[in-house]
């Protein structure tokens, strides 16, 4: 029996090293460790009761665990009830922790389990994004990669960048007089009246998702079937001004052209764009909240960020670096000294994006432009880089290596210096640097999004 259970874990550990290997260390806690695990399947009831003005999720997840001790996860709303592998815990079962040095704050079980599958089942509420009117809801599962926690655990249980996992999410909209529009970037069946059910694939990470629920009246829907490289790409841009919608569909074709020529096939299912007056853009697997001027920049996400994916707030550099190069018009530079910066030499625990990556990234990228030039400059190298790792997260590591691959020689200085931070100069700060770069470094605030519901 002993020989079987060992199997069966390694088994286990054997179909999920891909994630877990990305995964930061486990650390102390309690009287033993929080693990990192790795999810395999998530379940989420959502219910938007518009009489009692109330938000709630029961979500279930299906989790593998690499070793004993207690698993991690994270949400950033209070626990209203929590149970594992069918046993009822208190509420104040899942406390909030902070990781070694204070890189960022999770959640733990507080229950040592033994390595090997489990299920955790989270009961919560939250208004983050979230309107209620007499008639109906607005929902928005907007988020940020610029600060710390705001991917999905504001709403509903996540995990860290580093796991991909499917989410089934079947919603409920109770009390309402009118039938509302969702936007998802997920596969969508209508189920009857203000019911759904999403499907988001096996790929997305805790930055991907796209959920907007939305009264249609009060949106100009404008859908058009683009003919991309290799598939008819459905594509989605709403507003809440008619000439903003249109324009964003204009713009939006053009870049959908320049892109995949650059970069190749476009890789996701379809492209939603939520254009908004003001304000800069946030993106995600196929689909964008954005202002106008910002909408090249987000899409270019679509393949680098959310088609590449980062694994870490210490990978996500690269995305915003390879977006603003493209913004500026793929510029070639020298290599030249400068100020040394830290864009990917921080805690391995860290869940958010340097500001200094639109700046110093962008001109990191230039560099190696230049210095590729022989081999076809970093286009033919981002081409390919995309061709063989979208739908996966990357490390900068792997980034590294790649690169110095298609050089053919160390650039161990170079990364050290402009993307590790080593160097005698001071460091350039994070928010000087997108002060002192007209880039979209900036990300909504918190009155914007409620004013795009």
């Amino acid at each position: 029996m002993k020989k079987l259970l060992f199997l069966s874990i390694v088994l286990c550990v054997s179909l999920v090293a891909n994630d877990l290997d990305k995964a930061p260390q486990n650390f102390n806690q309690f009287d033993g460790k929080a693990v990192f695990v790795d999810f395999q399947q998530v379940k989420v009831d959502l219910v938007l009761d518009v009489k009692a003005r109330k938000a709630t999720a029961v979500t279930s997840i299906s989790f593998f665990q690499p070793q004993d001790g207690y698993p991690i996860f994270d949400l950033v709303p209070s626990v209203s009830s929590a149970k594992v592998d069918g046993q009822e815990l208190s509420a104040q079962s899942c406390p909030s922790v902070n990781s070694p040095g204070n890189a960022t704050t999770v959640r733990v079980v507080r229950k040592q389990l033994a390595a090997g599958m489990h299920e955790l089942q989270i009961t919560n509420s939250f208004t983050k994004n979230l309107e209620f009117t007499s008639q109906g809801v607005k929902l928005g599962f907007f988020m940020s990669d610029l600060s710390k926690r705001t991917f999905i655990e504001q709403y509903i249980p996540g995990n860290l960048e580093f796991d991909q996992y499917p989410t089934q999410l079947q919603l409920k909209i109770l009390n309402a007089s009118y039938e509302h529009r969702v936007m998802a970037n997920g596969t969508m069946q209508k189920l009857g009246s203000n019911q759904f059910s999403i499907s988001f694939p096996q790929y997305f990470t805790a930055s991907s998702f796209y959920l907007h629920i939305v009264n249609p009246n009060a949106m100009t829907i404008v859908e058009y079937d683009y003919k991309g490289m290799e598939k008819t790409i459905p594509l989605t841009v709403y507003a809440k001004s008619s000439s903003l919608a249109n324009n964003g569909m204009r713009d939006l074709k053009k870049y959908m052209a320049e892109l995949e020529s650059t970069f190749g096939p476009f890789c996701h299912p379809q492209f939603i764009a939520y254009m908004t007056p003001s304000g800069g853009g946030m993106e995600h697997c196929g689909a964008t909240i954005t202002s106008l001027w910002a909408l090249g920049h987000e899409l270019t996400h679509s393949w680098f960020a959310r088609g590449v994916m980062p694994s870490s707030g210490n990978s996500g550099w690269m995305d915003e670096a390879i977006a603003s190069w493209r913004d500026k018009g793929y510029p070639r530079k020298a290599p030249a000294n400068r100020t040394p910066v830290n864009l990917a030499g921080h805690s391995e625990y860290r869940r958010h994006t340097p500001y200094a990556s639109y700046s110093s990234g962008m001109t990191f990228i230039a560099e190696l432009d230049y210095i590729l030039s022989a081999q076809g400059g970093m286009k033919k190298q981002l081409r390919e880089l995309f061709a063989n790792n979208h739908h996966k997260n990357i490390t900068t590591e792997q980034f590294k290596a790649f690169i110095e691959k298609k050089a053919g020689k160390s650039l161990f200085d170079r990364f050290d210096r402009y993307i590790y931070g080593q160097g005698e100069e001071a460091l350039m700060s994070e928010q000087h640097a997108c002060d002192n770069h007209d880039s979209v470094c900036r990300p909504f605030t918190a009155e914007e999004l409620r004013d795009n519901l």
